[in-house]
């Protein structure tokens, strides 16, 4: 029996390394980006500045690259949009943090991210005080205590502004949370292991779920995870073009179109249908990404790497030409010394 658990493991590894090898969505930064790399020197020529991308959001810090406050994006969005949120550091108490969540009405679960966090990381969603408790006493920096919006649907919505102030839409990224489903047979810990994608998230599964992975689920039964949307953390990103529409255009102009000095990135946001956040505007922003978003449509399975350069080149022209835009308004970008400081601390944060 030990012989065969070991092989199992063993098989589970490799099935993890085949899975990063055959999809590229798990490739280096260097790799994926790659000719926006090669492009990059000529739009740095052109606009006279190798950070010229840091102006393309003049009323975000440099335009939302590197290690960027959320605090400080959420204050210029409109607030009615924005879930709940307070900045703490080490020295609150849980006593400090459940008085803010009586006072705001609050209830768990809870959101607790890093002010300036990068790709997901540090992310908690925690279900109990003693759970807080566990987490807050391990943050060294400004982290941000968030009321979980409990809209079941998730997507990443890219805006570009054009030259008539009006923002179009160019990407939708649909987001799929880790879930399984039980067969009758297997463990929750073996039916997460099977499927390669969620096996590579496993020790943070275990890590932020109360859920007994030795427990064998009954036949159909649906276990769904915290529901996070992030790419790093195993959520499955989906090209969702389908739902673009002059309709879901305007509602995202009436919302964007009058935050000055916003121009160009990816809007996360949760809803629960569609056709509410058309009619009504009911919807949650969880995330505004500034110039280093992504379309993030692109890690569909069913994209190609050559596709997905292609898109990358088009989003990366988007930037060179919105980035142009606001220079010759006067806005300047991060001059080379500041602007290499900033870029090497946010490369070690990765």
């Amino acid at each position: 029996m030990l012989q065969i658990m070991k092989k199992s493991a063993f098989l589970n590894r490799i099935s993890v390394v085949a899975n990063k090898v055959i999809h590229w969505e798990y490739w280096p930064v260097w790799m994926i980006y790659f000719p926006c790399f090669l492009i990059y020197p000529y739009y740095a020529f052109r606009l006279k500045s190798f950070f010229f991308f840091t102006a393309a959001n003049p009323s975000i810090k440099n335009g939302g690259a590197f290690l960027t406050s959320k605090e400080s994006i959420y204050n210029i969005l409109p607030q009615v949009f924005i879930p709940q949120t307070k900045v703490i550091n080490k020295d609150y108490s849980v006593s400090e943090c459940l008085d803010w969540m009586t006072e705001q009405n609050v209830a768990f679960p809870i959101i607790l991210k890093p002010d300036l966090g990068i790709r997901g990381k540090g992310v908690f969603l925690i279900h109990t005080r003693e759970k807080l408790e566990d987490v807050l006493g391990t943050i060294e920096e400004d982290y941000l205590l968030q009321e979980f919006v409990k809209y079941k649907q998730e997507i990443g919505v890219f805006l570009v502004r054009k030259k008539n102030n009006k923002f179009d839409i160019t990407s939708i990224v649909e987001k799929e949370f880790i879930a399984i489903e039980g067969d009758g047979k297997s463990s929750i810990e073996e039916l997460v292991l099977a499927v390669p994608r969620f096996a590579m998230q496993f020790d943070y599964l275990k890590d932020q779920n109360g859920v007994d992975f030795q427990r064998v689920p009954t036949k159909g039964e649906y276990i769904s995870f915290d529901p996070i949307g992030n790419h790093a953390r195993g959520t499955m990103f989906k090209d969702g073009s389908h739902l673009k529409s002059d309709e879901l255009t305007e509602v995202f102009n009436s919302i964007f179109a009058p935050v000055e000095g916003f121009n160009y990135g990816r809007i996360d946001v949760k809803f629960d249908d569609i056709n509410d956040v058309i009619s009504n505007h009911s919807l949650k922003i969880i995330e505004l990404n500034g110039v280093f978003s992504e379309p993030g449509h692109i890690y569909d399975l069913n994209y190609t790497l050559v596709k997905a350069w292609k898109d990358l080149l088009i989003h990366f022209n988007y930037l060179y030409v919105v980035s142009g835009r606001a220079i010759s308004q006067g806005y300047q970008p991060l001059n080379l010394i500041p602007g290499k400081n900033k870029l090497i601390a946010h490369l070690r944060a990765n």
